[in-house]
């Protein structure tokens, strides 16, 4: 022994014995570790994701002298692209825009110039992500009726079938744009039918009453010739029947979209008018037959060809027409009958739906019926 031991004071215990202790058998095994656990990163943000505080200023901005109408949930927005640049090409491709989002249908009173004392109202359907990565704007035309449409399969997916340019912009708003990109179909899929109801509201201003299911819908023709028979025309396919109500005008119609081999835009009629008042018969368990329309038909030929009769088509309904097909569809009925529907045969995808639509017509026109005037945009 050392004759100077017992005074000298003991040496410290090592670092890692003074933070674990020295059985610690965790802080042994991190020592020995080839690999020893390093400290978390932070998460490298996209060149286009935004702070909180940004993301409030730019809605700030983006919604000055606004009204927001509709801010809603969606789980994804997509619009069409071609895939090859030609012109004559058709075909598309789905391209995603983002996922869980925010979209809101906002209403924005502008001046048409710095120091111009005009005002406009512009109308825009806005695109937030969740991830603050995307803000894209879509801005709806003053002077145009936009209907959305619904998908038959999806109650929550609605599409807007116009051609348009989607408008990508940076962090901050007013700057220029990140891109821009055009397109002629775009998809928005919400959480629930309840949104995606108050998006269509906000965008058609009218109250959606209801939606049913249809299978196909057939223009019935009817004459006399030697007695009577009757030959009917495919209009639509699977398509939604929806019914809105007009809050100024106390207008209900019914939109149904057309076939593209038959005509563009929507079959539209009123459920409440006393001057073209409609008359509804059950036909079987799904089927019903509407008289009393007087809905418009383009000329054959002209624009798209949407007016067009197809002979494939042509379904006949009676034995009769089988027979007399050929001379029927002649110079029988006056040119302007031809270019108006006058009767159609929907038939419901259930029994259930058909009786529901039933009775809102049935409401529609007990409660009140209007003197009308002709429906246009929609056809």
């Amino acid at each position: 022994m050392r004759p100077d031991s017992a005074v000298l004071s003991p040496l410290p215990l090592p670092s890692t014995q003074i933070l674990h202790g020295p059985e610690d058998p965790t802080a042994m095994i991190t020592k020995l570790s080839l690999n020893p656990p390093t400290q978390p990163e932070f998460d490298k943000l996209h060149r286009s994701s935004t702070t909180m505080t940004q993301k409030e200023f730019f809605e700030k901005q983006a919604f000055r002298n606004s009204a927001i109408l509709c801010d809603v949930r969606g789980t994804r927005v997509e619009y069409a692209q071609k895939m090859f640049s030609e012109e004559d090409s058709h075909e598309v491709r789905m391209v995603e825009a983002c996922q869980n989002c925010r979209i809101c249908v906002v209403r924005k009173r502008e001046t048409a110039g710095a120091d111009s004392e005009t005002v406009r109202m512009m109308t825009s359907i806005w695109v937030f992500s969740d991830d603050n990565i995307v803000r894209m704007q879509l801005t709806l035309a003053d002077d145009q009726m936009y209907v959305p449409y619904s998908s038959y399969f999806s109650p929550e997916k609605i599409s807007m079938t116009v051609s348009c340019e989607l408008e990508y912009h940076d962090v901050r708003y007013g700057t220029r744009l990140l891109k821009s990109v055009r397109t002629t179909w775009i998809n928005y899929v919400f959480e629930t039918t309840q949104e995606s109801t108050l998006f269509q509201n906000e965008l058609m201003g009218r109250t959606l009453l209801g939606t049913f299911r249809t299978e196909k819908t057939m223009r019935v023709h009817e004459k006399s010739l030697s007695g009577t028979f009757s030959y009917a025309e495919q209009m639509c396919g699977m398509e939604n029947l929806r019914v809105w109500e007009d809050s100024d005008t106390a207008a209900v119609m019914a939109l149904i979209h057309f076939s593209a081999h038959f005509k563009k835009g929507y079959l539209a009629f009123y459920l409440n008018s006393s001057r073209d008042p409609i008359r509804l018969k059950e036909e079987g368990c799904r089927e019903i037959k509407i008289r009393g329309l007087k809905v418009p038909l383009e000329r054959a030929g002209g624009g798209g060809g949407g007016g067009e009769k197809r002979r494939e088509a042509m379904v006949a309904v009676s034995g009769k027409a089988a027979q007399g097909g050929g001379g029927g569809g002649g110079g029988g009925g006056k040119e302007t009958k031809k270019k108006i529907v006058e009767g159609a045969r929907i038939e419901f995808c259930t029994e259930v739906e058909k009786i529901d639509f039933l009775a809102l017509v049935k409401q529609c026109q007990t409660r009140c019926c209007l003197d009308l005037p002709d429906l246009l945009g929609v056809n």
